[in-house]
């Protein structure tokens, strides 16, 4: 009833319903319910924070805090981006520990996140479809990141295991970082004590579980169960402009053995944000 009541009161949270129903799949009694339950008034009222589709809140008695200017949708869940699959509506949410949003992310349908510890997640991160985050101890994604649907990223194993002949039981639970511009390949599992450089590539299908920063090459691709290095050097493009021109030339030159295009790492950040977040 106090929302209900504040809702009438207030002509920022009624300008804001009424505009809310014009976008599609906008689920406005979770994204009410998010903001006020997680953010101060102040910020609430911005709404930050837009829910798309069905989703289940397990529980919100953590944090959820948005470290960066504070605009309207800045952090979109739930919006179907990758267009892989329609929503199943099984998004679940669990939050008892630290989720740090430091920009505007989106997050695609069917997610499953699970924050006993502190997620950090960076500007301009793209979650793909049914992703499934645990975080029980410290898990970081670096700006701009991507990480394509049906992957798995756990800082543990979940469970305690014994020695049987020492006795001797290790922490189930390591830290996972991952650097900015890197692309997670769809089902890649990621887990506990992976670290990953910045504009890391990783291969559909592969199990990381090792530090890899210590690599002193740039643009790493890692594929395999376990990953290792397989290349090196290699960077995804990103701009749709300059995936245009190489579609045009591939269809205009079907023998050439390759398009040339600038050679460096290239600041794509702009045409991300445009991508993602308009």
């Amino acid at each position: 009833m106090k929302i209900r009541a504040l809702i009438k009161r207030n002509k920022t949270i009624v300008n804001f319903v009424r505009g809310v129903r014009k976008l599609k799949g906008i689920n406005l009694g979770k994204t009410i319910y998010i903001n006020f339950k997680t953010q101060r008034l102040p910020i609430a009222l911005k709404f930050p924070i837009l829910v798309y589709g069905a989703l289940k809140i397990v529980s919100l008695t953590g944090r959820i805090k948005i470290d960066g200017p504070i605009k309207f949708g800045m952090i979109r869940l739930g919006k179907n981006w990758d267009l892989y699959y329609a929503s199943k509506g099984s998004a679940l949410l669990y939050i008892s520990g630290n989720l740090i949003f430091k920009g505007a992310i989106v997050v695609s349908c069917d997610y499953s996140i699970f924050i006993k510890g502190t997620c950090i997640i960076n500007r301009y991160c793209a979650i793909g479809n049914s992703t499934k985050i645990r975080c029980w101890q410290r898990i970081e994604i670096g700006e701009e990141t991507r990480v394509a649907y049906e992957t798995q990223l756990f800082d543990t194993n979940f469970h305690y295991m014994r020695d049987i002949e020492t006795g001797k039981v290790y922490p189930c639970s390591s830290d996972v970082i991952i650097g900015k511009n890197c692309w997670i390949g769809n089902r890649a599992v990621i887990t506990k004590g992976a670290k990953l450089p910045p504009y890391t590539l990783v291969a559909s299908n592969s199990l990381v579980n090792k530090d890899f920063t210590s690599t002193q090459t740039l643009c790493i691709t890692l594929a395999g169960t376990p990953a290792k290095v397989v290349k090196s050097g290699l960077a995804r493009v990103y701009s749709g402009v300059t995936e245009q021109k190489i579609n045009e030339y591939f269809e205009t030159n079907p023998e050439a053995e390759y398009y040339q295009a600038e050679t460096g790492i290239l600041d794509e950040t702009a045409r991300i944000a445009d991508d993602l977040f308009r």
